[in-house]
């Protein structure tokens, strides 16, 4: 038995409320101008951060750390670039969460070619008309980031072992009586998930499960400047970038130089980068490679 779906039902990822927090205090006052202006300015404010931090040297991690007054300054200024790129050029907390959820934006900054693709976090026909921002949020992760990644992670690792797993939070008529629930119900002042914790309570004393939400993530931010670092350093090589073709080696290269200076962790985007790096060193360059026709 899983609880895969309570998150995106019911309020419990942190994000939620962090990323409507941003919105409602971020355009409090830009929210009343047009689309065209406040686009324009997210544009001055990404470019003026970039700059400014390029001039900081921070793309160099040596030069990153060389006093408290650069540090502070670059900081200031990667929140500058942050507000332009994540939150100003938006019309909804939806659409502001579905572009946080991409990892990579634009692609185009880093992958050769680069165009849009059609999906669940570009197409907005599915929660454009969801008035409630936070109810938006969590529909965009319910036709998306479970579907497309929880649920598949599940599905592959409990196959790989024979294992059958089943989601009674998923089933249509809780998933429908979720749906009617207003966001007060869903999230409180403890957090996510209130109404599930309201009924455990009945049952089960709170002081048994009533603690901050703790997730399953690995230290990915700190082994890719640890025990990965070399492994990364081979596969983000800028010579071999060039010669594969995929990538802008300046832009990788960069944003690895970002991640290890601590200035801006790009954890996310650094494992899909090398993700594709590793599969394509094993299956296309290694012993492994196969043909288009010889697979056919």
């Amino acid at each position: 038995m899983s609880g895969d779906g309570g998150d995106e039902l019911f309020g419990g990822y942190n994000e939620y409320a962090k990323n409507l927090r941003d919105w409602q205090r971020q355009l409090s006052f830009w929210r009343h101008w047009p689309p065209a202006v406040r686009r324009r300015v997210a544009s001055l404010l990404t470019g003026v951060g970039q700059s400014g931090r390029h001039l900081l040297g921070v793309d160099n991690p040596a030069e990153a750390k060389a006093g408290a007054l650069r540090c502070s300054l670059a900081r200031r200024l990667g929140k500058l670039e942050r507000r332009g790129r994540r939150i100003l050029p938006f019309d909804s907390g939806a659409e502001m969460h579905a572009r946080l959820r991409a990892r990579v934006d634009p692609a185009a900054e880093l992958v050769l070619g680069a165009r849009p693709v059609p999906c669940g976090l570009t197409d907005q026909a599915g929660w454009a008309g969801v008035a409630d921002p936070m109810l938006g949020m969590m529909l965009v992760d319910f036709t998306t980031y479970m579907a497309d990644d929880i649920l598949t992670k599940v599905d592959r690792a409990s196959m790989g072992v024979s294992l059958e797993v089943r989601c009674p939070l998923l089933d249509p008529r809780v998933i429908e009586l979720a749906w009617s629930l207003p966001s007060s119900m869903r999230i409180g002042p403890s957090g996510g998930k209130q109404v599930l914790q309201n009924l455990l309570a009945r049952h089960v004393p709170r002081e048994l499960f009533e603690r901050p939400k703790q997730g399953f993530s690995i230290p990915l931010e700190a082994w890719l400047r640890g025990p990965l670092r070399d492994w990364a350093e081979a596969l983000l090589d800028e010579h071999r970038l060039h010669q594969e073709g995929y990538f802008r080696p300046q832009a990788v290269r960069r944003t690895w130089e970002e991640h290890l200076s601590g200035q801006r962790p790009r954890t996310f985007v650094l494992w899909t980068l090398l993700t594709f790096q590793a599969w394509h060193e094993r299956w296309i360059q290694g012993d492994h490679a196969v043909t288009v026709g010889a697979a056919a």
